[in-house]
């Protein structure tokens, strides 16, 4: 995206069902911590669908 300039459209991810609730955003992080990886696509990238494959 920094060289492009323009959000993916689709962004795929194979994952392991170990993390699938962090994935999803379902924990809560503390204040002091990174955003979880759906805010980054979600509010951040802006990736209009995300795909996650366990």
């Amino acid at each position: 995206m920094w060289q492009e300039v323009i959000s993916p459209f689709v962004m795929v991810e194979l994952l392991p069902l170990k993390t699938e609730k962090e994935n999803l955003g379902i924990t809560l992080r503390e204040v002091n911590q990174p955003p979880t990886k759906w805010k980054v696509y979600e509010r951040i990238v802006r990736v209009p669908d995300y795909i996650i494959c366990n």
